[in-house]
């Protein structure tokens, strides 16, 4: 129980900063690279934005992914 309730603070937290940063930039643009973190990061803006990512994302390839 402990462990999901630090993930779920931890979550709530991320949320709160990704709104911030949306309402505070004009402009901005999600990197991705299809790797874990960049996916969740995706997901995360999807919580905090009410099911829509309302911005480009952009594919980062770096030309090491599979």
């Amino acid at each position: 129980m402990k462990v999901e309730q630090n993930l779920r603070e931890l979550e709530e937290k991320s949320i709160y900063i990704i709104r911030e940063a949306f309402a505070k930039f004009k402009n901005p643009v999600v990197l991705w690279s299809m790797g874990k973190d960049s996916t969740t990061m995706l997901y995360l803006i999807r919580e905090a934005m009410m099911e829509k990512i309302p911005c480009p994302v952009l594919n980062l390839d770096s030309g090491l992914e599979f």
